[in-house]
C-alpha cells in the first residue's frame, strides 16, 4: 500500500452512538456541530450520516491536516457545540489518510 501525499487531506470519521429515542434530537445537534467546525481553518467539508440502525450518527469531515482537526476541538464555539452532544451520545472520532476513491464505471 503507497503512502499519502503529504498534502493530502486526513479524514475524520466520528461515530456518535446515542439510545434510539435520543437520535432525533441528537441530528440538529450535529448539525450545529457541522456550523462551528466549518468555520475553523483548515477544516474542507463534512457530511452527517444517520445510522440506519436507530442508534447511530456519523460525521465524515475532511481536513487540510490532523493538526487543524484537534486546533478546531478545543475552540470555544465547537466545545460549546459538543456540550449537548456529550449528555446524550458517546463518540469516537478516528482521524485517516485519504485512500483510493473508486466510482461507478458509466457507459
Amino acid at each position: 500500500m503507497s503512502e499519502p501525499a503529504s498534502d493530502s487531506p486526513v479524514i475524520v470519521i466520528n461515530v456518535f452512538t446515542v439510545a434510539p429515542e435520543k437520535l432525533d434530537a441528537l441530528m440538529p445537534m450535529l448539525d450545529r456541530l457541522a456550523t462551528a467546525l466549518a468555520r475553523a481553518p483548515g477544516f474542507r467539508s463534512c457530511r452527517m450520516h444517520r445510522g440506519l440502525d436507530g442508534k447511530s450518527a456519523v460525521n465524515y469531515a475532511v481536513w487540510d491536516d490532523q493538526d487543524a482537526w484537534r486546533a478546531a476541538t478545543r475552540l470555544p464555539v465547537v466545545a460549546d457545540a459538543m456540550a449537548p452532544i456529550m449528555a446524550v451520545a458517546t463518540f469516537q472520532p478516528r482521524a485517516y489518510a485519504a485512500g483510493a476513491k473508486v466510482q461507478a464505471e458509466t457507459d
